[in-house]
Parts: structure tokens; sequence; C-alpha cells
């Protein structure tokens, strides 16, 4: 049933017997590799014998070694890479992974039920493990509550967690002991309302315009101010809430109060049979929790202990100790390789350490970046020289293209010149590079970006400029002053605008506003006068 130690060897002889002695015991069988119990913690040794059909006897160095176990070890995460989260798992403060299964959760108190009420903890529901199933039965004229009181009360904050109802009867509070401050609720502000979300302030309920549909997870964030201290934007008294990122509010209190130490997942004595389902409960003001981790699937710490603990937590990549009361669920970091070790202590506060757990997180595709060139810059009959950046820590290819795919060309550099052949495919006109990178698990990402190619020679521009023409005509040197006329560019440069995004999408005849010529393509310069045109 448990795991052994395997003794392996090589001999070379023809044995007709072999066996070995650990510990200097008694001599036991084998023929060939073998698989040995677990010895208890501590040094041990451990020899080989063996005899031939003569009758020669044979013996192996004395080999020595020490076992250590270790009274906690980690089960997940695994020493292997991860593409993708664990499946139902959402970090939180409360993620009722280390809760036993058909029971009532850690740390959280049921208030008012009767024999036909309960709140387990279920396996898994529609996509999420480990939730809470808080069950109202045949009991009409009772409430029943699933309280979580906070261990220090709270001035402001935010509240996060999953809830779902088999039928919209199910309310949310936040609470002062036993004063409602905030109230939520799925069925709307009345019994004849339609099934919407609707909420609670010192008026009374009202609908928002929010469906609430039975049987569906929802993600719902609570922002509270009791204060002065304006967080979240929010005025003293005032909340709001959120439901699967769409926001309502802001809100009045229904009591005014300066503090709240309660959260109530509330079944009205009005109802019966039916279903109020929560999973991952996060609040901002526990240090080991970061808003919005319940949003997202991560991975599943799990462990085995084999004593007794006062205390444990765990130390992800190094960092300090988070407190843990079992099981949890860590957020996916970035990219890379990561180490998770965990640490406890005992009535007598000694310390216990599990082995060093390496795990490789790759989820996030590769990311890549077109830092030349830049969007529509132009480029003559050479092909233009690129530099990208990438950020992957596994990466494997990098490659272009220029045609949407058909060829690909191979470069694995970040700084370069395009194919020119594959430049030179290309007329006149836009063109559109696409930067292609994988890592090598083979995931893949891209960056494009289009510049223009134009194939006309630009002339310089012409300003301000005189001519002198020579004239040597029957030994009389005539010299002539032609002044040639100034072009005026800031008058003529309000007569003409014509925008980039234009030169690009529709290429019809322009005239040059200095020389009147028509131009069959938009350029730079006027490639009759010479003239710099503005767009």
């Amino acid at each position: 049933m448990n795991e052994g130690l395997l003794l392996s060897f090589e001999n070379s002889f023809n044995p007709d017997w072999l066996g070995y002695s650990l510990d200097g015991q008694l001599n036991q069988t084998i023929y060939g590799n073998n698989t040995i119990s677990m010895a208890d913690e501590g040094f041990h040794t451990i020899q080989l014998f063996g005899n031939n059909s003569l009758g020669d006897e044979f013996e192996s160095d004395i080999r020595y070694f020490t076992i250590k176990y270790f009274p906690i070890n980690i089960i997940t995460p695994e020493n292997i890479t991860y593409t993708e989260p664990m499946s139902g798992y959402y970090p939180a403060t409360y993620g009722f992974e280390s809760d036993e299964i058909g029971h009532l959760p850690q740390e959280w108190i049921e208030l008012g039920p009767v024999s036909s009420d309960s709140v387990e903890v279920l396996t898994e529901l529609d996509g999420h493990k480990r939730v809470i199933d808080i069950y109202k039965g045949d009991t009409y004229g009772s409430d029943h509550n699933l309280d979580q009181d906070f261990i220090e009360n709270q001035e402001f904050g935010e509240i996060e967690f999953w809830t779902r109802a088999s039928t919209l009867t199910a309310a949310i509070s936040v609470m002062n002991s036993t004063i409602p401050i905030i109230g939520i609720n799925l069925q709307g502000a009345s019994e004849l309302a339609p099934d919407v979300f609707g909420y609670h302030d010192n008026t009374g309920w009202h609908d928002t315009n929010k469906n609430a549909n039975p049987n569906q997870w929802y993600h719902i964030k609570v922002q509270f101010e009791c204060g002065n201290g304006n967080h979240y934007g929010l005025p003293q008294y005032k909340w709001r809430f959120f439901v699967d990122g769409e926001r309502f509010g802001d809100f009045s209190f229904l009591n005014n109060q300066n503090t709240v130490n309660k959260l109530r997942f509330h079944q009205n004595w009005r109802y019966s049979f039916f279903h109020h389902y929560i999973d991952a409960v996060g609040y901002s003001w526990d240090p080991d929790y970061t808003t919005k981790d319940n949003l997202y699937e991560g991975l599943l710490l799990s462990y085995m202990n084999r004593t007794n603990l006062d205390w444990i937590g765990y130390s992800l990549d190094d960092q300090p100790n988070k407190t843990i009361i079992g099981n949890t669920v860590i957020p996916l970091n970035g990219n890379g390789g990561h180490n998770i070790k965990l640490y406890g202590t005992n009535s007598t506060d000694f310390t216990f350490e599990s082995p060093v757990q390496y795990f490789t997180i790759d989820i996030l595709p590769p990311q890549i970046l077109i830092n030349s060139p830049q969007s529509y810059d132009y480029f003559g009959f050479s092909a233009p020289n690129f530099e990208i950046s990438i950020r992957t820590p596994i990466l494997d290819t990098i490659w272009y293209t220029l045609d949407n795919g058909i060829t690909k060309i191979v470069s694995n550099v970040f700084l370069g010149t395009i194919d020119q052949s594959e430049w030179d495919k290309f007329g006149q006109g836009l063109v559109t590079i696409r930067f292609y990178v994988n890592d090598t698990f083979g995931q893949e990402n891209f960056s494009e970006v289009t510049i223009y190619k134009d194939l006309n020679t630009p002339i310089p521009p012409l300003y301000n400029f005189l001519i002198f023409l020579i004239l040597i005509s029957v030994g009389i040197t005539i010299v002539n002053l032609i002044v040639i006329r100034k072009v005026r560019r800031k008058k003529l440069a309000s007569e003409i605008v014509i925008r980039r995004e234009e030169i690009v999408t529709n290429q019809q005849l322009v005239r040059c506003p200095y020389c009147q010529k028509k131009l069959n393509a938009i350029h730079v310069f006027c490639i009759h006068c010479g003239s710099k045109l503005k767009y």
C-alpha cells in the first residue's frame, strides 16, 4: 500500500543466489532489483551478498544512507509545468478547500436552523470546486442564516464572492452585529418584482436593471465606506456593488454605522425548499488575499500532515509566509519557474518544514512589441530594418510574414533587416509585416505593423533661389538676373490639407499647390517642381 525504496545493482558473475542485509539483519533473498520497505527515520546500512554454482561467495561494499521523514508534504502543485489553472479552484480568504465534505465550514456560524435546514460543503457544483450549500427546507416562519464574523471591525473595504441560487429568494447582508448596513437581493425589491438584483438603502428595497437567473453563478463585489476617508471614491455612509463587473450605486446605508463586522447569507422565513450556494469569499483587509484574485482560477495547494500543528503557512518563491488553515488556492503568478514550501509550528513552538516543491507556469502567451518600424513609416526600394522586444521565459521561435502567413521567414533575432526578396514582391503601397513568436509549449502570439512602400525617388525641395543667366554674344557679356518667385509656403500651406490617412487609403489625383501639376500618387515631394508638400 505504501511506496518504498528501490534496491538496484549490477553484478559481474552468474549468481545461484542473491540477498541483502539491511542494518546488519538476516539476509533477505531477492532475484534481482527489488523494492524494500521504508525503514525508520535515521541512519541505515545495506549490503548485498551472492554465490555462484561453484560455491564462491561475493559481497558488495556497504552502502550508507539516511531516511528523514517530513511531517508536512506538499501534494499539489506538482513538480510539473502548468499550462492552465486547476479547474474550479478560485483564490479566496475562504475557499473551503480545507473543509470536510458534508459539514459546516470552519469559522462560519449557522443561525436559526431547524431539522430540515442544513449547511454543508459540496465537492463540486457547475465548475466550482468546494462550495457551500445553504439549504432552506420546509421551515415556513423561521429564518436560516450563515454568518462570518470579521476578526476586527472594518471601517471600509471590499468583499468579493461567487453566489448562485436554485430559486431567486436569497439575500446578502453586511452588518454591524445585528444591525444591517448593506442589503442585496437576488429576487428584486418584492415578491412581485421581476427576477433582477435588488438592493436596500435608507429608503427601502429597489430594483436594478440586472437580470438574476436561477442556477447561474454570479461574481459579486461590495465596496463600502463608514468613515470619511473617501476610500474607493465613496463619501461616508455610502456603498456600491458590482455584478460580474457591472456597477450599481452609490447608495446610502440602511443604518449609519461607523464600522461593520459581519457578512450574512440570509434565507427568509417566507420561503422553503431552495439552495443558496457560495464560493470563494475574499476580504480586502485580509493580508493574504488580493482583491480580484477570486475572479480567476488558480492552483490548489494541498498537503499531508503527520503531526499536530497550532499554525501552518506557506512561502511562495521565498516570500514572507502566508497563514492558512488547511488546503488553499494560490493565484497564478507570472510565467516561469516557481517554488513553494510549507511551515508549521506545534504547541511547543517547534517548527516543521516541508521539502521545497518546484513547478513551472506557462499560462500567458509570449508578448511581442515592435519597436521599429513605426506605423505608416515610408520606405523605398531597400527593405526596412526592424527591432522587436519579446517577453517570455521560454522562447522557442521568432518568424515574420509579409503576405499574411503564406511565406514564413524564420529569423530568431531581435534586430535585423526584412528579407529583400520578400520586400521586392510588393509594388508601391501599403505593406503589413506581422511578427510571430512562440514558446516551447506551443503558445503563439503576434504583433503587426503597416508601413508604406514608395518607389518614387523624392527630389530635394526648392525654396528661395536665384538663377544667374550669363549670355555671351558678340563679345558682349550680358548678365541678366532673373528672380524666380519666392514660394510663400505659409500662405499656400493653408490652401491644401491632405491627411495621411487619405494618402494610404485613397490614391486619387491631386494637384501640387505650387505648380498645379496633377500627381498620380501622393508623394512627400512634387515630382514636377520639387516642392515639399504639407500633410
